[in-house]
C-alpha cells in the first residue's frame, strides 16, 4: 500500500517554508525534488486530499539541503510548526486539559486523520516521562522522523510542559524495528 498523507500537511509545511525562508522557498526546495513530487508540491492541493507521503518527506529533506545544514533540523522545525498550526486550531479543547498523557494516548486517532499508514504505541509512562513507538509508516525516512520529533515537541509544549527533552532513541532508518521516542519534562 502506498503511504499517503493529508494535503494539509504539505500546505502547512509549505507555509512554514514561506514564513521562515521567503516566498520563493518552496520553488527553491522543489528544484532538487523528484519531478513527480515537485509537481505535487507546486500544484494546487486541497487540505482534505490524500497525497503521497513521499511528497512531504522529499519537500522536507530538500528544504533541509537548501536552507539547512544537512542535519534535518529544518525538518524538526517544520514538524514543530505543523503541530502549532494544526493542533492549536482543531484540538484546543484537548490541549487545554494540559495533560500530555491524555493527548498522546489518543494520538492514533490523530495519526489516522493525517496518514493512511503508521501508528503510535505509548510503551511506558511516568510522572514526567513517555516512551512511544512509531510503527508501520509506509515511507520511512530520517526527514520524517525529525518531522515527528518536532511535532511531538509542539504538542507537548502546548500541554504546558517545561524543560522538555525528546530524543529518538531507536530508528527504522538505522536498522531498528521501530522508531522510538523518549520524552521527559517538568510541569
Amino acid at each position: 500500500m502506498e503511504a499517503l498523507i493529508k494535503g494539509n500537511q504539505i500546505i502547512i509545511s509549505s507555509q512554514f517554508l514561506v514564513n521562515k525562508y521567503g516566498p520563493d522557498s518552496i520553488e527553491k526546495a522543489a528544484q532538487i525534488m523528484d519531478p513527480k513530487n515537485r509537481e505535487i508540491v507546486l500544484g494546487d492541493i486541497l487540505s482534505s486530499s490524500w497525497k503521497p507521503a513521499s511528497a512531504l518527506v522529499e519537500l522536507a529533506a530538500a528544504a533541509d539541503k537548501v536552507f539547512g545544514k544537512g542535519d534535518y533540523e529544518v525538518c524538526r522545525e517544520m514538524g514543530y510548526f505543523t503541530a502549532k498550526e494544526s493542533m492549536s486550531k482543531f484540538y484546543k479543547v484537548f490541549l487545554k486539559f494540559g495533560d500530555p498523557f491524555f493527548i498522546l494516548k489518543r494520538s492514533n486517532t490523530l495519526v489516522k486523520q493525517m496518514h493512511n499508514t503508521g501508528r503510535i504505541e505509548v510503551i511506558e509512562t511516568g510522572p514526567s516521562y513517555i516512551k512511544a513507538h512509531y510503527l508501520d509508516f509506509g515511507y520511512p525516512h530520517k526527514a520524517f522522523c525529525l518531522i515527528l520529533l518536532g511535532f511531538f515537541y509542539g504538542v507537548l509544549e502546548m500541554c504546558g510542559t517545561k524543560n522538555l527533552l525528546i530524543e529518538e532513541t531507536r530508528c527504522v532508518n538505522e536498522g531498528d524495528e521501530v522508531c522510538e521516542f523518549v520524552a521527559t519534562w517538568k510541569k
